[in-house]
């Protein structure tokens, strides 16, 4: 994988340095060496059109619900399935790279799509109870919580087929989406309904 191929690119700068010659010049080339640079490039710039998203996903929601609060809560699910799927990497130790980068558009995909069902559901299940905030929170899980779960757990049944591979960065793209889909999916049905829960209580409109 990738962290391999640059812990190899470390020996070889080390060996290098020990026993060639300080006046010789050596230069590397290579398709190896391409992916590398181009796995760079790629994760700069994920981060940067993430960062561009998310404005764009706020100022969508915000203009659709006519409420900054409604596009705020639209990215819980999202930054739920983002941060857990950080985390993933870190206890696993899976590696950051040019594939599993990837993901982050799909959990912000997946989690935006739930969260806007959610919702838009909210908002006819409060109107429809008088603003009871509570019971506007019951009736839409007992509505649109399943369909949410359930069309997550098809997608990700799909997706564990890619960890059945040989190729390592493949195997850990699977993993890694099925996790994220899942946290941002928990990030819709749990997260989501306490925080709007708890914003109500403290006085948020």
């Amino acid at each position: 994988d990738e962290v391999g191929l640059r812990r190899l690119l470390g020996r070889i700068d080390a060996l290098q340095a020990a026993e060639l010659p300080a006046e010789l010049s050596v230069t590397r080339w290579g398709p190896i060496l391409r992916y590398l640079s181009l796995s760079d490039i790629l994760q700069r710039d994920s981060l940067r059109s993430m960062l561009v998203a998310v404005a764009a996903i706020l100022g969508i929601t915000w203009v659709a619900f006519r409420s900054l609060r409604f596009g705020l809560l639209s990215l819980v699910p999202l930054a739920t399935g983002i941060v857990s799927s950080g985390l993933f990497l870190v206890v696993t130790g899976i590696p950051l790279d040019m594939i599993t980068i990837m993901v982050s558009s799909i959990a912000m995909g997946v989690g935006v799509d739930n969260s806007i069902h959610f919702l838009i559901q909210f908002r006819r299940q409060s109107a429809a109870g008088g603003g009871d905030l509570e019971g506007a929170l019951r009736n839409t899980l007992a509505v649109a919580g399943r369909p949410i779960v359930l069309t997550t757990v098809s997608i990700i049944a799909g997706l564990l087929v890619l960890t059945l591979g040989i190729f390592k960065p493949i195997v850990y793209f699977g993993l890694l989406v099925a996790f994220t889909l899942c946290a941002a999916t928990l990030g819709t049905v749990v997260v989501l309904p306490a925080v709007m829960s708890l914003s109500r209580r403290g006085g948020g409109r």
